[in-house]
């Protein structure tokens, strides 16, 4: 028979399963798949960065863990009676011991279940939608560098200095300009910087050619200026930068996942533009848009005008080359959840500030957060060096150069039948 020490020295000696943390305890850990935090593969095993930093606690507070997925597949809101739903209802029902997900915490979470002192992640709110095809619009390259009212303000000068050019030709007799299609051809050649083979002789007409020649320098300088720029470096469009943009429009549907964070914190806030938001997305016929599955908000960009509100680490992880990604300034922190209440909270808040003095939360989140190996076009032409020109910027002038010389097979033929018909003194209704 083994004998004692007494009187003890330590608490140890008291205690001693204290410095064995929680003995090998098995803990119910409720987790719920988000990528890049928690993935699953086909073959059911977890893997990311929560189950890396899970693995860690259970090492250094010696449990065990089974994981368990919320059964109705939602992080959690809570209905009329109080009841919460997906992950929090676990908490609250104290279905399980410990939350490792992305929870976003909030004030209303708070009150039925504990959160870690400090979060694992500081997330930001974004949206996702796909870019608009560039080559839908073939006369885009050409047209793009003004403005359409420039562009009406053009055609207008054309028109009235070809009708100044005919008046002054009448007037003083300027047999140049006593043909009005001269005129107007005339008119042409100088916005386009082309010699004509005459000049006008009169002096009103050579100061009105003076005056519409510096005007088209200076207009063909800055067309041919931006031109240049829009060839060289062919940005995709990114019709939406803000979530303000988003309210504003009507073109896009838009949705959010449905039964977590976002859903509560749209449908409670009276700030615009969340409020416009909301109404569209909850009072809308279209009830998909707040499917609790974020892959099925993915795949409907893919097919359709649609606007997908999520947090900016999983749209990044989801993106591809034809999908526009913005970042807004809405911040949410990511927490580890407990029970209300609970004998576990100050053990995982120790841990977790062990795990942010020591820098693995920083080593995680660079390893995990925004890691995409693809490169896409429109991303590699804001870097220096030469730039490839895609077939669909070329696509507008090669059409415009073809319809061009059709109207001047046309016009050739016309000629060669009137010039025939007139030798051969043939009579047509046009003659």
């Amino acid at each position: 028979m083994q004998s004692g020490i007494w009187p003890p020295k330590t608490v140890d000696d008291i205690f001693p399963l204290l410095k064995y943390g929680l003995n090998g305890m098995r803990l119910k850990v409720a987790v719920k798949t988000y990528v890049p935090f928690l993935e699953k593969s086909s073959t059911g095993v977890y893997s990311g960065m929560l189950i890396e930093l899970l693995h860690l606690f259970a090492e250094r507070l010696n449990f065990s863990y089974v994981l368990e997925e919320p059964r109705d597949g939602k992080w959690g809101v809570r209905d009329e009676n109080g009841t919460w739903t997906g992950i929090i209802g676990q908490m609250q029902n104290k279905e399980a011991d410990l939350a490792c997900a992305a929870i976003t915490r909030s004030y209303l979470r708070s009150q039925v279940m504990d959160f870690a002192s400090l979060p694992f992640h500081i997330e930001y709110r974004g949206f996702m939608y796909k870019r608009p095809n560039s080559s839908s619009a073939l006369f885009g390259i050409i047209f793009r560098p003004l403005q359409y009212t420039v562009w009406l303000c053009v055609i207008s000068t054309i028109l009235f200095t070809a009708a100044a050019f005919w008046m002054s030709g009448i007037s003083r007799e300027d047999s140049l300009f006593t043909n009005r299609w001269q005129c107007i051809y005339f008119s042409c050649a100088a916005m386009l910087s082309q010699g004509f083979p005459d000049t006008p002789r009169s002096i009103c007409g050579r100061t009105l050619s003076g005056f519409l020649w510096f005007f088209s320098i200076t207009l063909a300088a800055v067309y041919n200026g931006n031109l240049t720029a829009f060839l060289a470096v062919s940005k995709l469009s990114t019709p939406f930068s803000t979530l303000e943009d988003i309210a504003s429009q009507s073109e896009y549907q838009i949705g959010f996942t449905g039964g977590g964070y976002s859903e509560m914190f749209f449908k409670t806030s009276e700030r615009e533009p969340y409020k416009t938001i909301a109404d569209r997305v909850i009072n809308s016929s279209d009830k998909n848009s707040l499917r609790s599955d974020a892959t099925y908000h993915v795949n409907r960009i893919r097919n359709e005008k649609y606007i997908y509100i999520s947090d900016y680490s999983y749209l990044v992880s989801t993106m591809s080359c034809d999908f526009a990604v913005m970042k807004t300034s809405v911040d949410e922190y990511f927490n580890f959840g407990l029970r209300k209440n609970s004998a576990l909270t100050k053990l995982v808040d120790q841990q977790m500030i062990r795990v942010h003095e020591l820098g693995i939360i920083n080593n995680l989140n660079s390893r995990y957060q925004y890691a995409k190996d693809t490169e896409c076009p429109h991303t590699s032409l804001n870097r220096p060096g030469s730039v490839r020109m895609e077939l669909h910027s070329m696509t507008g002038i090669l059409l415009l150069i073809g319809v061009c010389l059709a109207i001047s097979a046309l016009v050739l033929i016309i000629e060669l039948i009137t010039h025939h018909a007139q030798t051969r003194h043939w009579f047509f209704w046009w003659s």
